[in-house]
Protein backbone atom coordinates (compact mmCIF):
# COMPACT_ATOMS: atom_id res chain seq x y z
CA UNK A 1 0.00 0.00 0.00
CA UNK A 2 1.26 3.77 -0.66
CA UNK A 3 -0.74 5.49 1.98
CA UNK A 4 -3.57 5.25 4.72
CA UNK A 5 -4.94 8.05 6.27
CA UNK A 6 -6.84 8.20 9.54
CA UNK A 7 -8.51 11.60 10.29
CA UNK A 8 -9.55 10.68 13.67
CA UNK A 9 -8.18 7.45 14.80
CA UNK A 10 -9.79 6.01 18.70
CA UNK A 11 -8.36 3.00 19.89
CA UNK A 12 -10.07 1.68 23.28
CA UNK A 13 -9.45 4.38 26.16
CA UNK A 14 -5.76 5.33 25.35
CA UNK A 15 -5.96 6.75 21.51
CA UNK A 16 -7.57 9.71 19.50
CA UNK A 17 -5.83 11.02 17.25
CA UNK A 18 -5.02 11.46 13.26
CA UNK A 19 -2.63 8.74 11.91
CA UNK A 20 -1.15 8.50 8.63
CA UNK A 21 0.67 4.97 7.83
CA UNK A 22 2.85 5.12 5.06
CA UNK A 23 3.85 2.14 3.03
CA UNK A 24 7.82 1.50 2.71
CA UNK A 25 8.00 -0.99 0.22
CA UNK A 26 7.18 -4.81 0.26
CA UNK A 27 8.01 -6.58 3.65
CA UNK A 28 8.79 -3.09 5.01
CA UNK A 29 7.11 -2.16 8.41
CA UNK A 30 5.23 1.40 7.43
CA UNK A 31 6.05 4.43 8.59
CA UNK A 32 3.94 5.68 11.61
CA UNK A 33 2.72 9.35 11.70
CA UNK A 34 0.57 10.82 14.69
CA UNK A 35 0.00 14.36 13.83
CA UNK A 36 -2.14 15.97 17.23
CA UNK A 37 -4.56 14.61 19.77
CA UNK A 38 -3.93 12.61 22.71
CA UNK A 39 -2.58 9.63 23.80
CA UNK A 40 -3.08 7.80 27.47
CA UNK A 41 -0.28 5.19 28.58
CA UNK A 42 -1.85 4.28 31.50
CA UNK A 43 -4.85 2.73 29.45
CA UNK A 44 -2.72 0.66 27.28
CA UNK A 45 -3.35 -2.70 26.85
CA UNK A 46 -1.84 -4.59 29.42
CA UNK A 47 0.26 -7.55 27.74
CA UNK A 48 3.23 -6.10 26.53
CA UNK A 49 4.00 -4.69 22.45
CA UNK A 50 4.49 -6.82 19.40
CA UNK A 51 7.62 -8.53 18.39
CA UNK A 52 9.38 -7.23 15.58
CA UNK A 53 11.26 -4.41 13.43
CA UNK A 54 9.30 -1.48 13.18
CA UNK A 55 9.07 1.36 11.25
CA UNK A 56 10.03 5.09 11.64
CA UNK A 57 7.64 6.84 13.49
CA UNK A 58 7.09 10.29 13.87
CA UNK A 59 5.06 11.73 16.74
CA UNK A 60 3.48 15.49 17.56
CA UNK A 61 0.62 15.01 20.38
CA UNK A 62 -1.16 17.51 22.31
CA UNK A 63 -1.71 15.96 24.86
CA UNK A 64 0.14 12.26 26.28
CA UNK A 65 -0.78 11.53 29.74
CA UNK A 66 1.75 9.49 31.67
CA UNK A 67 0.25 9.01 34.84
CA UNK A 68 -2.53 10.55 37.17
CA UNK A 69 0.41 13.71 38.13
CA UNK A 70 2.54 13.61 34.93
CA UNK A 71 0.88 15.09 31.35
CA UNK A 72 3.11 15.70 28.57
CA UNK A 73 1.89 18.47 26.33
CA UNK A 74 3.14 19.59 22.59
CA UNK A 75 4.79 16.08 22.69
CA UNK A 76 7.02 15.69 19.46
CA UNK A 77 9.13 12.21 18.93
CA UNK A 78 10.88 11.16 16.18
CA UNK A 79 11.95 7.03 16.90
CA UNK A 80 14.01 5.19 14.21
CA UNK A 81 12.69 1.80 12.71
CA UNK A 82 14.33 -1.05 13.71
CA UNK A 83 13.46 -3.10 16.97
CA UNK A 84 12.16 -1.13 19.83
CA UNK A 85 11.97 2.83 20.55
CA UNK A 86 14.82 4.62 19.72
CA UNK A 87 14.74 8.49 18.66
CA UNK A 88 14.46 11.96 21.04
CA UNK A 89 11.44 14.03 22.02
CA UNK A 90 10.11 16.71 23.41
CA UNK A 91 7.55 18.15 25.43
CA UNK A 92 6.50 20.89 27.90
CA UNK A 93 5.91 19.00 30.79
CA UNK A 94 3.54 19.53 34.16
CA UNK A 95 4.09 17.55 37.06
CA UNK A 96 7.99 16.84 37.08
CA UNK A 97 8.52 17.26 40.56
CA UNK A 98 6.01 14.04 41.17
CA UNK A 99 7.19 12.13 38.58
CA UNK A 100 10.82 12.38 39.51
CA UNK A 101 9.38 11.32 43.30
CA UNK A 102 7.95 8.40 41.49
CA UNK A 103 10.73 7.03 40.01
CA UNK A 104 13.01 7.84 43.28
CA UNK A 105 10.57 5.83 45.09
CA UNK A 106 10.46 2.99 42.63
CA UNK A 107 14.34 2.42 42.66
CA UNK A 108 14.60 3.47 39.17
CA UNK A 109 16.44 6.76 40.08
CA UNK A 110 19.52 7.12 42.79
CA UNK A 111 17.86 9.75 44.71
CA UNK A 112 20.74 11.45 44.12
CA UNK A 113 20.23 12.28 40.55
CA UNK A 114 16.46 12.35 41.20
CA UNK A 115 17.02 15.25 43.65
CA UNK A 116 19.78 17.08 41.19
CA UNK A 117 17.26 16.58 38.38
CA UNK A 118 14.48 18.53 41.13
CA UNK A 119 16.58 21.15 41.82
CA UNK A 120 17.79 21.59 38.04
CA UNK A 121 14.42 21.31 37.01
CA UNK A 122 13.35 23.51 39.50
CA UNK A 123 15.55 26.15 38.43
CA UNK A 124 14.42 26.27 34.91
CA UNK A 125 11.11 25.47 35.16
CA UNK A 126 8.31 28.16 34.77
CA UNK A 127 4.42 28.91 36.39
CA UNK A 128 1.87 29.35 33.38
CA UNK A 129 0.73 32.54 32.55
CA UNK A 130 -2.60 30.90 34.41
CA UNK A 131 -1.15 29.92 37.66
CA UNK A 132 -0.85 26.11 38.58
CA UNK A 133 2.71 24.08 38.93
CA UNK A 134 5.36 25.16 37.14
CA UNK A 135 5.92 23.93 33.83
CA UNK A 136 9.52 23.26 31.71
CA UNK A 137 10.15 22.96 28.15
CA UNK A 138 12.61 20.33 27.70
CA UNK A 139 14.38 17.84 25.42
CA UNK A 140 14.26 14.48 26.69
CA UNK A 141 16.00 11.09 24.49
CA UNK A 142 15.51 7.38 24.96
CA UNK A 143 19.52 5.87 23.61
CA UNK A 144 20.35 2.21 24.24
CA UNK A 145 17.43 2.02 26.41
CA UNK A 146 18.55 4.82 29.08
CA UNK A 147 16.13 8.18 29.37
CA UNK A 148 17.95 11.07 29.68
CA UNK A 149 16.91 14.92 30.28
CA UNK A 150 18.75 17.23 28.46
CA UNK A 151 22.49 15.84 29.05
CA UNK A 152 21.35 14.48 32.64
CA UNK A 153 21.13 10.73 32.20
CA UNK A 154 18.28 9.48 34.23
CA UNK A 155 17.67 5.91 34.09
CA UNK A 156 17.64 2.76 32.04
CA UNK A 157 14.78 1.94 30.21
CA UNK A 158 13.21 -1.69 29.70
CA UNK A 159 13.33 -2.48 25.46
CA UNK A 160 10.02 -1.61 24.18
CA UNK A 161 9.22 -4.04 20.85
CA UNK A 162 6.38 -3.08 18.91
Amino acid sequence: FERADFKALKIGKWLDAPVSLIGRGVAQPPEIIVNGGALDLRKLPKGGAGKGRNGPINVSLKRLKVARTITLHNFKAKFAAGNGLKGAFSARVTGYDAALNQLIQAGLVRSSDGNIAKMILGALGKVPAGGGPKQIDVPISVQDQRLSVGPIPLMRVPAILW
